[in-house]
């Protein structure tokens, strides 16, 4: 779903998807190997922030509502899902691997690109925090939330 969740394609009024290539790409694999639409998995997780792409960060960043479960009550928290997409030597900084697998990585990230292929990484992590937080920042060095530990 992180896919589906981190970009900024928009959809036309005949249904065709619109945005950088890439982007559009990644939506429609997504779309085809989860059997879900781009829009029911932003209804299900609606958009709360976003860190635009740039060519400083070479990643971008968004943050989703996460449905609170069903009998919790009134709760000062809630749960947020992080997505992390970009550049893999950004991305993977910011992911907690054990030695072998960044090792396994690295070298299924050599061959794609040895190959001259685009490749980008996606990343996740999950937190929680108080009912009122307001996410803050634009790069690593200022983002008011977790930057590290995300699942690769």
């Amino acid at each position: 779903q992180c896919g589906l969740l981190n970009n900024t394609i928009k959809e036309g009024s005949d249904g065709e998807l619109c945005g950088s290539p890439t982007e559009v790409a990644i939506v429609r694999l997504c779309q085809r190997l989860l059997d879900m639409h781009a829009e029911r998995a932003r209804a299900a997780e609606p958009q709360i922030f976003e860190i635009p792409f740039n060519s400083s960060n070479k990643w971008m960043l968004t943050s989703h509502s996460v449905e609170q479960r069903k009998g919790s009550g009134e709760l000062q928290e809630r749960p947020v899902r992080l997505i992390l997409k970009g550049a893999p030597e950004r991305v993977l900084q910011r992911c907690k691997l054990a030695a072998g697998v960044q090792q396994q990585v690295q070298k299924s990230l050599d061959t794609l690109m040895g190959q001259g292929k685009r490749v980008l990484c996606i990343a996740e992590r999950r937190v929680t925090v108080a009912k009122d937080f307001q996410f803050i920042g634009s790069c690593v060095e200022d983002a008011n939330f977790p930057m590290e530990d995300f699942e690769f």
